[in-house]
């Protein structure tokens, strides 16, 4: 595989990375909203029924799940701006300035031997 292959296939990999983290993450935001609501329906049940709730122990896989959700975001967000500054950034610049550098080399070459 060449460079320039290398080069395409992981800008398309950082392209679609982030996306699907951001899936993810909206899917596991009603995911976890599912549990809050549990949690919520067992602190306002009678006391007979919220013992029988407290054994399943909603706000403990609420927390665990939002937990996830909050590295998920955070990281997802982290890896979006890099994938941004990679894609967009300074190396298109720095590619294009070295570039220009080597065309006026190349010029500055070329009119010495001529």
């Amino acid at each position: 595989m060449m460079r320039n292959d290398l080069t395409i296939l992981t800008k398309y990999l950082v392209a679609v990375v982030h996306p699907v983290i951001m899936i993810l993450v909206i899917v596991g935001t009603f995911y976890a909203a599912h549990w809050g609501v549990q949690v919520r329906r067992t602190r306002n049940a009678e006391k007979e029924k919220r013992k029988e709730m407290m054994k399943a122990k909603y706000n403990q896989k609420h927390f665990q799940i939002a937990s996830t959700l909050l590295h998920l975001w955070i990281s997802g967000s982290i890896l979006g701006m890099a994938a941004t500054y990679y894609l967009f950034g300074l190396w298109t610049k720095f590619n294009d300035y070295s570039t220009q550098n080597r065309n006026i080399k190349r010029l500055n070459l070329s009119l010495r031997f001529s």
